[in-house]
């Protein structure tokens, strides 16, 4: 529909499911295998973030972890099983839901209470027993599951566009502010690196990732890929590899080929 505003598309671990994200509409999840969207229960009028894990919440809210295939690439080959996947819906006023998603279905498994000393969450990671939530004024709430106690943390920042959890062990998080991007330990909770713009200065990155544990990438407005370190330093650049209105989570992609035959050049 011309009228619809997509705002974000997330892929599920194994890319068998991935989640819309519109602008003033409910989330839809689908099927990449079948094409057809996966029915959720509830009812929601919007949604601010979507996260995939292979671990979810209990009822009591606590993580739990599905048996997973010893090589999940049988199943992405295109075979009959499915590899049972957690979906987290984030709305607005900081309500969490926990969808256990497998084939066609989604099972609703837990929710986490609203947290009312937030603002308007904006995004969400999760990594084991830590959920991150980033809200329209820089702050950084630390959901810890184990023990069911939040930690909000302002950064100094304004709004919180993206996040996005290391891979690999530790609890490295890279969060991308709209003036700015910082590293943060998330176990800790302390700032490991920081760059913010100028005040009243907006920052021209305009996605985060990580290639591995001590790289992260940022994709920058007017196209080039960067690889930095862990101080945020830049180590390879790759220019623009296609159309700048391409979504930039795909410019990631289409630019990790290049930017690992780079760093294997390096190497050598």
């Amino acid at each position: 529909q011309n009228d619809v505003t997509l705002v974000s598309l997330r892929v599920s671990r194994y890319e068998q499911y991935f989640a819309l994200l519109f602008k003033d509409r409910p989330p839809e999840l689908w099927d990449a295998r079948t094409e057809l969207p996966i029915k959720l229960s509830g009812s929601f009028s919007t949604c601010s973030a979507v996260e995939w894990s292979l671990s979810g919440l209990s009822a009591q809210g606590h993580t739990k972890e599905e048996e997973q295939p010893a090589d999940p690439q049988l199943f992405q080959a295109g075979g009959a099983k499915y590899v049972k996947d957690y979906c987290i819906i984030v709305v607005p006023d900081g309500y969490v839901y926990c969808y256990l998603v497998d084939g066609g279905a989604a099972k609703h498994m837990a929710t986490i209470s609203s947290d009312l000393t937030m603002a308007t969450v904006t995004c969400v990671a999760w990594k084991g027993e830590i959920l991150v939530l980033g809200d329209n004024t820089g702050t950084l709430t630390l959901w810890d599951l184990k023990n069911q106690v939040p930690k909000h943390v302002a950064t100094g920042h304004s709004s919180v566009k993206d996040m996005a959890f290391a891979p690999g062990r530790g609890n490295r998080l890279l969060v991308l502010f709209s003036d700015g991007v910082d590293i943060w330990d998330a176990g800790v909770i302390e700032a490991v690196c920081r760059r913010k713009e100028a005040r009243g200065t907006k920052t021209s990155i305009i996605a985060i990732s990580w290639v591995n544990p001590e790289r992260p990438v940022l994709v920058y407005a007017d196209g080039p890929v960067k690889l930095v370190d862990t101080k945020l330093q830049s180590q390879l650049s790759v220019p623009a590899l296609t159309d700048t209105r391409v979504h930039p989570r795909l410019r990631i992609t289409q630019s990790a080929v290049a930017l690992h035959q780079l760093q294997c050049m390096l190497e050598d």
